[in-house]
């Protein structure tokens, strides 16, 4: 793992965090573990999908699913569910300020496990 900045590490553990409560839930079947911080933060999960097979995702996976959304949506692939892409783009940098829903949420965490976005 490379040295991030707090904010950037508490803005991964918020993207788990609300994909957990609420982004991935329709196409999760078994949640296997979810694993937080003392502060209640998700700092890693392993799921099944419908075929079943456990897939995990951590803080590291979630910094890998957030530079495959940003290429999305720097190629105009992705249109931000609600948050205009540019504004995404735009905030990239700044994490303290950065906002993200739970579609959102869940599509990095797709990305992060998956390399794509499958379930939509």
């Amino acid at each position: 793992m490379s040295k991030r900045s707090p904010e950037r590490e508490q803005f991964y553990r918020e993207v788990l965090t609300t994909a957990v409560e609420g982004g991935i839930n329709y196409w999760i079947t078994d949640f296997r573990s979810v694993e937080r911080d003392a502060d209640g933060w998700v700092t890693g999960l392993t799921v099944c999908d419908d075929e079943g097979v456990p897939r995990s995702c951590d803080i590291d996976g979630v910094a890998r699913g957030w530079g495959l959304f940003q290429g999305l949506l720097k190629a105009g692939q992705h249109n931000g569910w609600g948050t205009s892409p540019d504004q995404l783009i735009e905030r990239s940098g700044n994490f303290e300020d950065l906002d993200i829903d739970a579609s959102n949420a869940d599509d990095i965490v797709q990305l992060a496990i998956f390399g794509e976005i499958i379930y939509a």
